[in-house]
């Protein structure tokens, strides 16, 4: 990249932009046709120059979806600084850059999951709510992902965010090891009974690193513009037991659960659970004993049912109003008819 332009980018400057574009016309395009670059869109959503980087977005609309060298979008870049303001005019202009896939499939919604970031998580989840069925290459959703860093504020946000249609879909979903997100609440409460022995230990780097989804990653091209990055990283052992036996009991109450799903290992969450079972996961070994799971047949018809309302609504709030006007027409006749048809039945009926 011409370093005037990772210049005017750093420092948000619209007028070094344009006048770059006079004197060289192709400036932009060069780096378009490359497959993974850092583009100056990059540099300004991690730097939070929102202007910039909507006028980029005018001028080369397709910089929003491509991943940099490290695997990583524009929008990925704003996550980690903190960038809200950037966030969200990003999304204003194209609400499916929440899907942009990134390193290992992670996109900005499975990064929120994982910092349990509870405003960005609804934010997305409002703005694009099919972002939810995206999987990372370990199959993994945005709630598998809060289930395994144990985010219980996170995980209620994207259960009451859940689209009734997807809901059996997403909590039933099996990941590369064929865990659901039930198996994974478990296998949480069994590892914070038996805590790893140790102390944390924190990583010192020189180099710029970003930390969540990038941990550990170098990002030298922006240097020491951004000190943000420059955070040592601390392994934590132990998480609060309280929130994993809350979110067992959330998915144990759900209807759309299916728990005696098996995974790889041939277990249910059940076995997982209880060995050995401790005082304060008596209870939701209790529950799930005594939990009766729904008939699949059941499940299917409520799923089937759900589809069909929430394409008969799509389909009647993309009408025409003409369109719709002349169906309440229709609608009243029939009932026109229908009424008449009570109170005055065919003779001899």
């Amino acid at each position: 990249m011409d370093e005037r332009l990772r210049s005017a980018a750093l420092s948000g400057n619209i007028d070094a932009l344009y006048y770059l574009i006079r004197d060289d016309a192709d400036v932009l395009q060069r780096i378009d046709e490359m497959a993974f670059v850092d583009t100056p869109l990059h540099i300004a959503a991690a730097a939070g120059h929102t202007d910039f980087a909507m006028e980029l977005m005018n001028l080369k609309p397709s910089f929003a979806r491509k991943v940099n060298q490290c695997g990583f979008s524009p929008l990925h870049l704003a996550l980690p600084n903190k960038q809200e303001k950037m966030v969200a005019h990003l999304l204003l202009i194209d609400k499916d850059l929440v899907r942009v896939k990134g390193r290992e499939g992670h996109t900005p919604l499975h990064h929120a999951a994982k910092e349990g970031n509870v405003p960005l998580l609804s934010q997305f989840l409002d703005q694009c709510p099919n972002s939810i069925l995206d999987l990372t290459i370990r199959k993994d959703t945005a709630v598998h992902i809060a289930a395994q860093n144990n985010h219980l504020e996170a995980f209620k946000a994207i259960l009451r965010r859940l689209p009734t249609v997807y809901e059996v879909r997403i909590l039933n979903l099996e990941d590369k090891d064929g865990n659901t997100v039930l198996h994974i609440a478990a296998s949480n409460n069994q590892r914070q009974r038996n805590p790893i022995r140790g102390r944390g230990k924190t990583i010192k780097t020189k180099q710029p690193i970003v930390t969540g989804d990038m941990a550990l990653l170098c990002f030298p091209l922006l240097g020491s513009y951004l000190t943000l990055y420059c955070q040592p990283i601390t392994t934590q052992c132990v998480v609060p037991m309280v929130e994993t036996c809350e979110m067992i009991k959330l998915l144990i109450k759900s209807q759309k659960v299916d728990w005696n799903k098996v995974n790889q290992s041939g277990f249910t969450a059940l076995p997982v659970l209880e060995a050995p079972a401790g005082d304060d996961s008596r209870e939701s070994v209790s529950m799930l004993k005594h939990a009766k799971v729904p008939p699949l047949i059941f499940l299917g018809k409520m799923l089937l049912q759900s589809r069909c309302f929430t394409e008969i609504i799509t389909d009647i709030l993309e009408m025409k109003t003409d369109t719709i006007n002349t169906l309440l027409v229709v609608l009243a006749l029939i009932l026109s008819m229908t009424y008449q048809a009570v109170l005055s039945p065919p003779a001899g009926a």
